[in-house]
């Protein structure tokens, strides 16, 4: 039985010294390859923007056009609207590297990914692990960030037509929109969706009855600034961007090796409860 058990002690001194160091290294380079999509340099003119190509848009009667994603912005983009509204010839118009749209759930996936590197740096500056504990509890913190990054891409922001109606973003474009257009890009999965809303401004407030209450539904009515609007038209049109594909597969690897480690030291947890790293007596 003792002999059973210094393998045992042995195989988790391996796991805890090696194992663990070579574990944390592919994590370390993994995350790594997600941050390198959020640099972007100082002073980065619009040829520099081309690293991530001008990507189309899906097909649609109403938008027509193409963005260019680099970090976390909308970096470049050529917008097309055929609206009745707004004449037969439609409307266009861009934005420009030196305003990009940000797009916050980017901005989320890049700070979530930096915490989990950052406990990765201190955590190597901590010197080898003792305990499985200790591994676990590294790991737990790890797949937290690891996690949170992900659902930031899953899920997609909270749409708010009166506070958009109001946002900055909105007049990131040139030329300027109309007011009766609201334009709005966030993130799904791998993909930036783009939504547009046409406006029409009420003379008068709509009749509670009337009111209805889902965003994405036209006839949806809301006040800002003591005035009126109700939803008459929308569309929504997707543009792959491959990058943000990468970045999922690389979270979910990262994912991955760390709910193998902790497996890894729950069997040995199983095997032998309360096992510490044991120092060579020689």
């Amino acid at each position: 039985m003792s002999s059973k058990v210094n393998v045992l002690r042995l195989e988790f001194n391996w796991l805890l010294t090696d194992e663990v160091s070579s574990i944390l290294a592919q994590l370390k380079e993994i995350i790594q390859s997600c941050l390198s999509r959020f640099k972007m340099p100082l002073g980065m003119s619009a040829t520099d923007t081309s690293k991530g190509s001008n990507l189309p848009f899906n097909n649609s009667e109403l938008v027509k056009g193409w963005i260019n994603v680099a970090g976390e912005h909308v970096m470049k983009a050529e917008l097309k609207f055929k609206i009745p509204k707004f004449g037969s010839a439609g409307i266009g118009t861009f934005i420009f590297e030196q305003c990009p749209w940000k797009l916050q759930q980017l901005l989320e996936t890049h700070n979530h990914l930096q915490m989990a590197f950052d406990e990765i740096l201190e955590r190597e500056c901590c010197g080898k692990f003792t305990s499985g504990e200790q591994v676990e509890e590294l790991m737990n913190t790890l797949m937290g960030s690891l996690n949170r990054a992900k659902t930031c891409m899953l899920v997609p922001e909270k749409l708010v037509l009166a506070e958009l109606f109001n946002s900055s973003q909105q007049r990131v474009f040139n030329p300027s929109i109309p007011e009766e257009l609201i334009i709005f890009f966030n993130v799904n999965c791998d993909k930036v969706v783009l939504s547009v809303y046409v406006l029409n401004s009420l003379t008068s407030a709509p009749s509670q009855k009337v009111l209805i209450q889902d965003q994405s539904t036209i006839g949806h009515q809301f006040e800002t600034h003591n005035k009126w609007y109700e939803v008459i038209n929308k569309a929504e049109v997707i543009c792959s961007v491959p990058w943000l594909k990468d970045l999922i597969v690389w979270i979910n690897t990262a994912l991955q090796l760390c709910q193998q480690l902790k497996d890894k030291i729950a069997i040995f947890h199983t095997l032998l409860p309360d096992l510490v790293l044991k120092e060579d007596s020689d």
